[in-house]
C-alpha cells in the first residue's frame, strides 16, 4: 500500500467519522477508535490521529522524525479544516476552562466550584464534559504537589493554572472548605434561633449560605454525632475521619447534643417538672396529648405526646414486645415516671377516677337513690381536678345501649360484667328515657 493510498484511506475514514459524529467540531478521537471502510476493513483512526499529532509536534520543534515523514502544508491545512487538535493538552485545558465558565453562568449564585463528581456540562461542537471528574483530578494533582508527589501520570499544574482556578473559586482542600461552610451555616442557624441553647436541629434542616447555596446542616449534625459516638467505642463511620479535639470543642461550645437520647430524656423530665410546678393541685400526670411546655433554651416540648409514647412502650414491655424503634424503658425510668404520678394504664385509672367521682356525687346528694346526673355536672377530686361526671355517665349509657343491641359489636371496648355490676350498685340509669317516663307516672299518681 503506497503512502498516497494510505493517506487517501485515512481521509475517507475521518470523513466517515465526522458523518457519524455530526455534533463534533474537533477530531477528539480515542486512541482505540476504529472505523470500518467497505472493501478495506477496520482502520485504526485513533492511532493515526495520535501519530499525526506526534509528527506535527516534532516538526514545530525542528526535530527529525526518522520513522514518519514530515507533514506537508497541504496535509496540515486539510487536517486543521477537519478540526484537528494539534496540541491536545492545550486544547483540553481550553475545553476545561470553557466548561467551568459555562457552569458558572448556569450557577451565578455560586461563589465556589462546589461541583459534584458526576456533574457534566455540554459544550457546543464538543459534547458532554465530565467537569466533576476534571475538578477532582485537578484537586488531586494540587494536593499531591503540596506533598512533593505526583498524582499518577498527570503533569503538575503551572502557576498560571493554579492562579486561574483559584480566581474561579476552586476548592483546593474540600474537607477543610466543607467544615468551614458547615460552621458558617450553624452560626447562621443560631442567629436565626437566638432562643435555642442547643443544636436541636431537624435532619431535614437546611440553611442558605451566601455564595454557596442550601446547606443541609441537619444531616451534618447527625453525621457528626454518629462519628463522635463511634469514636468513643474506638470505631469508625464508613470513610469519615475521626473528629479532631478542636472540632469536638467547637461543636460543644455551639451547644452540640452528643447523646441525643439522653439529652431528650433530660429535656422531657425538665418539661414534666415544670408542668407539675404549673399544676400543683395535680397528683397524676393526666396530660392532654397536645400539651406543650416551654423549656428555656429549648422551646416548646410536646410532653403530651411523650407521655403517650412512654405509656405505650411500658404496656408493650409488659407483653414482651417493642414499639417501633423505641428502646425499652429502664428500671430507673419506670421508677422516676411512677414517682411523678405516671398513669401507666390510662383506661383503668380513668375508670377508677370516674367511680370516685360518682361516689363523691352521691355523698353530695344523699337523697338520690339513682345516678340522675345532669350532663354538665362536674365533681372536683383532690389531686386530680374537675371531673365531668355527667359526660361520663352519658358515654357509659351509650356504650351499654350499643352493647345490648343484637349482633352489634363495636370497635369500642365493651363494658365488663364487673363494671356493669359496680355501676348498678351505685344506682346507674341505663335507659334514661324509661327512667323519666316511670318518674312522671309516679308524680301523676301522687297528684
Amino acid at each position: 500500500m503506497t503512502e498516497k493510498y494510505k493517506e487517501e484511506v485515512y481521509r475517507q475514514v475521518i470523513i466517515k467519522w465526522k458523518e457519524n459524529n455530526p455534533d463534533k467540531k474537533y477530531l477528539d478521537i480515542s486512541c482505540q477508535e476504529k472505523i470500518d471502510i467497505e472493501g478495506i476493513g477496520l482502520v485504526n483512526i485513533g492511532r493515526r490521529i495520535s501519530e499525526l499529532r506526534y509528527v506535527y509536534k516534532k516538526q514545530q520543534l525542528g526535530q527529525v522524525n526518522s520513522r514518519n515523514k514530515h507533514l506537508t502544508k497541504e496535509q496540515i491545512a486539510w487536517y486543521t479544516e477537519q478540526g484537528m487538535i494539534w496540541d491536545y493538552e492545550a486544547w483540553q485545558e481550553e475545553v476545561y476552562r470553557k466548561a467551568i465558565l459555562k457552569w458558572k453562568e448556569q450557577h451565578p449564585e455560586k461563589r465556589y466550584l462546589d461541583i459534584k463528581k458526576k456533574e457534566q456540562i455540554e459544550l457546543e461542537g464538543i459534547g458532554l464534559i465530565n467537569l466533576g471528574v476534571l475538578i477532582s483530578i485537578r484537586r488531586g494533582i494540587y494536593n499531591a504537589m503540596q506533598q512533593g508527589k505526583k498524582y499518577y501520570t498527570c503533569k503538575t499544574l503551572t502557576r498560571e493554572q493554579i492562579s486561574w482556578d483559584t480566581e474561579q473559586g476552586m476548592i483546593w482542600d474540600y474537607e477543610a472548605w466543607q467544615e468551614e461552610i458547615y460552621r458558617q451555616a450553624i452560626t447562621k442557624w443560631k442567629e436565626n434561633n437566638p432562643d435555642k441553647k442547643y443544636l436541636d436541629i431537624n435532619c431535614q434542616q437546611k440553611i442558605d449560605v451566601e455564595g454557596v447555596g442550601l446547606i443541609n446542616i441537619g444531616t451534618r449534625i447527625s453525621v457528626i454525632r454518629r462519628i463522635y459516638q463511634k469514636q468513643q467505642e474506638a470505631k469508625r463511620v464508613g470513610t469519615n475521619k475521626p473528629l479532631t479535639r478542636e472540632q469536638i470543642i467547637w461543636y460543644t461550645e455551639q451547644g452540640m447534643i452528643w447523646d441525643y437520647e439522653a439529652w431528650q430524656e433530660e429535656i422531657y423530665r425538665q418539661a414534666i417538672t415544670k408542668w407539675k410546678e404549673n399544676n400543683p393541685d395535680k397528683k397524676y400526670l393526666d396530660i392532654n396529648c397536645q400539651q406543650k411546655i416551654d423549656v428555656e433554651g429549648v422551646g416548646l416540648i410536646n410532653i403530651g405526646t411523650r407521655i403517650s409514647v412512654i405509656r405505650r412502650i411500658y404496656q408493650k414491655q409488659q407483653e414482651a414486645k417493642r414499639v417501633g424503634t423505641n428502646k425499652p424503658l429502664t428500671r430507673e425510668q419506670i421508677i422516676w415516671y411512677t414517682e411523678q404520678g405516671m398513669i401507666w394504664d390510662y383506661e383503668a385509672w380513668q375508670e377508677k377516677v370516674y367511680q370516685e367521682a360518682a361516689i363523691e356525687w352521691k355523698k353530695l346528694h344523699p337523697e338520690k337513690a339513682y345516678l340522675d346526673i345532669n350532663y354538665n355536672d362536674s365533681i372536683k377530686l383532690a389531686g386530680i381536678g374537675t371531673i365531668n361526671i355527667g359526660t361520663k355517665i352519658n358515654r357509659l349509657r351509650e356504650k351499654y345501649k350499643l352493647q345490648k343491641k343484637e349482633n352489634n359489636l363495636t370497635s369500642a371496648k365493651l363494658l365488663t360484667d364487673e363494671q356493669i355490676a359496680w355501676w348498678n350498685s351505685q344506682g346507674m340509669i341505663w335507659d334514661y328515657k324509661k327512667y323519666q317516663e316511670g318518674r312522671k307516672g309516679k308524680i301523676y299518681q301522687k297528684k
